[in-house]
């Protein structure tokens, strides 16, 4: 009985070692698991922060198309208002200079 004995005790060890070989491996692949949803969230966040950012930009260019066109028209308008005083101020050098006065401004 004692090699009987002998023999179960090895046999006990050996499916003890056994099942926590087993365990190991399933831990492991477990925290392989765990590791690949936390890099997989990372990722999607960091894709998250860019969405944002370009959200962001898009307001940005929105607001800049918006700037540009009220200065578009800015200009437009100053434009036209230079061109109505330089016709004016033509009319007042013809009214003050007649084209039969001798214009000072044209000998120069």
């Amino acid at each position: 009985m004692d090699a009987g004995e002998a023999s179960f005790e090895v046999e006990s060890q050996a499916a003890a070692l056994k099942a926590q070989r087993e365990e190991s491996k399933r831990q492991y692949k477990q925290s392989l698991v765990i590791a690949a949803k936390k890099r997989q969230a990372g990722k999607m966040r960091q894709l998250q922060g860019r969405t944002k950012k370009k959200e962001d930009l898009d307001r940005e260019l929105a607001h800049a198309k918006t700037n540009l066109k009220k200065i578009e028209k800015l200009v437009q308008s100053l434009r036209a208002r230079k061109d109505e005083l330089s016709a004016q101020i033509e009319e007042c050098g013809l009214l003050l200079f007649p084209p039969s006065f001798p214009d000072s401004r044209k000998r120069q």
